[in-house]
């Protein structure tokens, strides 16, 4: 169950249940399989009761170790954590976790710690070529960037060596909010064959 993340994963906040079925669905649909939802999200365990036989979610803005425990006692099959704190690295960890960083001496610290890896966050602040950079340095197969990841973005990431990217709104748009489903059809494409 703590196997690493792979592939595209996105990142559906906080939206409501009512938004979150049909988008879900149609992600599915399109071949994303794996999902993460904020720590504060009240719908997590109805989600997953709806698709958790289809795909895999996990939690994502946890910020202590009871938070994560609470994920995991939900059902969530791997964690992300905001920040880097040595407590919230555990070797024992049933689901995959990930600590977040942002520079190489920072992921190279938490790549240290005992952790499936390093959410890079946010990722945007230094562009697309950051993956490149990482991959010289020899950091980057651990590493899921996050924030602001079109799909542009994530071909680069991937094409470096990263072994999964978090997602949120440039694939999203407007489809939580009563957006267009086929148009959120057609940006899953761009992510998966992109």
């Amino acid at each position: 169950m703590n196997e690493p993340l792979a592939g595209v994963v996105v990142d559906l906040g906080l939206a409501g249940l009512d938004e979150l079925i049909p988008a879900v669905e149609v992600m599915i649909q399109q071949g994303l399989t794996t999902f993460v939802i904020a720590a504060k999200n009240p719908e997590f365990s109805t989600l997953n009761s709806i698709f958790g036989s289809r795909v895999r979610f996990g939690v994502n803005r946890i910020k202590s170790t009871d938070q994560a425990d609470d994920a995991i006692a939900a059902g969530a099959s791997f964690v992300l954590f905001d920040g880097a704190k040595e407590e919230f690295a555990d070797p024992k960890s049933p689901v995959a976790n990930y600590l977040s960083a942002l520079t190489p001496t920072e992921i190279a610290a938490v790549a240290e710690l005992p952790v499936s890896g390093v959410q890079i966050y946010p990722a945007d602040t230094f562009g697309p070529n950051y993956a490149d950079a990482l991959a010289k340095l020899e950091l980057i197969d651990r590493c899921i960037p996050a924030s602001g990841i079109t799909s542009y973005a994530a071909g680069r990431w991937f094409d470096a060596g990263a072994p999964a990217v978090l997602v949120a709104e440039q694939l999203l748009g407007d489809a939580l909010t009563g957006g267009d489903l086929g148009a959120l059809r057609e940006r899953c494409t761009s992510y998966i064959t992109g």
